[in-house]
């Protein structure tokens, strides 16, 4: 009796996970983006956002860091503006980084295209110097835990 209540909970559990998908089993969060600065004031990211790959794609909690030119004097900064995903409008480049909160508008993503978790930011060089960069979009979590993809989808997380 007790072999069949195994199988029978192993067939469930298979059910289940090839109805729900397995990919949040085995997927891990973002957690930290490097975004370099180039000499000519444009950007390079380590995590585009898929169609977009100018885009830094983030989760909230990420660390992301502006990268200065190497070899340089001058001081650089990712200035948002009115609204921000970071706890600041300005963020100066440098290794420490900035951890992304969502900001007012997008503490809880809930999917990859909400257009209230899009930033655009400038990049400022010695506070003077502009470019227009291509922005940070905040995404959903990248689903590293069953229970955590399992509570947004039934409605008790990130709503």
């Amino acid at each position: 009796m007790k072999l069949s209540k195994i199988i029978g909970y192993g067939v469930a559990t298979a059910v289940l996970l090839g109805i729900l998908g397995w990919v949040p089993l085995v997927s891990t969060p973002i957690r930290l983006v490097k975004i370099t600065i180039l000499a000519n004031c444009q950007t390079k990211n380590t995590n585009p956002c898929p169609g977009d790959g100018d885009t830094a794609c983030v989760n909230v909690g990420t660390r992301v860091q502006w990268l200065p030119p190497p070899s340089t004097n001058h001081t650089y900064s990712a200035d948002f503006g009115r609204t921000t995903p970071f706890a600041t409008t300005s963020v100066p480049a440098g290794p420490s980084g900035s951890i992304v909160t969502g900001g007012n508008g997008c503490p809880h993503p809930n999917t990859n295209s909400d257009v209230n978790c899009y930033f655009q930011y400038e990049i400022h060089k010695d506070s003077t110097l502009k470019c227009l960069d291509p922005g940070v979009r905040v995404v959903p979590p990248n689903n590293s835990s069953i229970f955590y993809w399992l509570l947004v989808h039934f409605g008790f997380a990130g709503r």
